[in-house]
């Protein structure tokens, strides 16, 4: 099970007694503020950290039309990667 203890800013958990795949908006101590999609409503919510599972998430360029697969390859952020934090 991914650990949920160094989660930052734009990784996506979810609890672990289950429910949708949320992203973390922001971090302090053992908090995440989180947001997330459901019935086409965006909901937030705080959560310890304790009670949240990282949730890796498929490379955007698999998720998105193949014809665009190319394209999506080359950059860098659809492809999942992190910007380097200043």
């Amino acid at each position: 099970m991914p650990d949920a203890t160094d989660l930052v800013t734009g990784d996506t958990a979810v609890l672990k007694s289950g429910g949708p795949v949320m992203t973390v908006q922001a971090r302090s101590q053992n908090l995440a503020y989180c947001s997330w999609f459901e019935d086409g409503k965006l909901h937030h919510g705080t959560f310890s950290v304790d009670s949240l599972q990282r949730q890796p998430v498929a490379p955007a360029a698999v998720l998105r039309d193949p014809a665009n697969a190319m394209q999506d390859a080359r950059d860098p952020v659809a492809i999942g990667e992190r910007p380097p934090q200043a």
